[in-house]
């Protein structure tokens, strides 16, 4: 962490001006350093967890084929992202647009290569998620449509979306296999981290 924190500083003037630029956010170099040290610590936590060798998560090849048929989406959309600058009401104004064309009949596709900022996004068989990868309301849209159903606009903070609901396909999930484990274990990681904390009890003191 000392190290991480060096080479940040050394990106400043000197040390002064990068622990103004801390008090701009309300921060002092002690609390950046207790952050830096509880997110090196979540990370050694989360790698530790999900190495298969550890084995505090099932994921042999059964389990995660299972639960990719049961909490996996296959899906593409229209991405017009808020970006910095953008003014929200006119992004608005061209997802509303597009998604006027797509109901005079245009293609989704050609309108995903026209307007579409999702640039990872596989062209052919869209993006596959599991919960807790993407907006709330990007995934619970995903999730009321059913398989070759359209949504219509959804907002999110990252910009405005317009879905495609796609079938799981085989021979991408074989192509694709370990990654959607690396995203199976990290679903149960935060899984189990939110079901630690429903244990927790706070204590309120003055």
């Amino acid at each position: 962490v000392k190290a991480e924190i060096d080479t940040v500083i050394a990106a400043f003037e000197n040390k002064a001006a990068f622990e103004e630029g801390l008090a701009d956010y309300n921060m002092t170099l002690e609390l950046y350093t207790a952050l830096a040290q509880l997110n090196a610590l979540e990370t050694m936590v989360r790698e530790f967890v999900t190495n298969e060798v550890s084995a505090l998560i099932k994921s042999d090849d059964e389990t995660v084929e299972a639960d990719i048929e049961e909490n996996f989406i296959a899906a593409k959309q229209i991405l017009v992202s808020n970006d910095e600058g953008d003014d929200v009401e006119d992004n608005r104004a061209l997802a509303n647009d597009i998604l006027n064309r797509l109901e005079a009949g245009e293609d989704f596709d050609a309108l995903v290569a026209e307007y579409g900022e999702d640039k990872s996004m596989d062209a052919e068989y869209g993006r596959y998620f599991t919960h807790g990868m993407f907006p709330d309301e990007f995934e619970q849209a995903a999730l009321a449509l059913e398989v070759g159903e359209r949504s219509g606009v959804v907002e999110s903070y990252v910009g405005f979306h317009i879905i495609l609901r796609m079938p799981i396909d085989s021979e991408y999930v074989d192509d694709n296999f370990e990654t959607l484990r690396y995203y199976f274990l990290n679903r149960r990681f935060n899984e189990m981290i939110a079901e630690r904390a429903q244990e927790l009890e706070i204590e309120y003191k003055d």
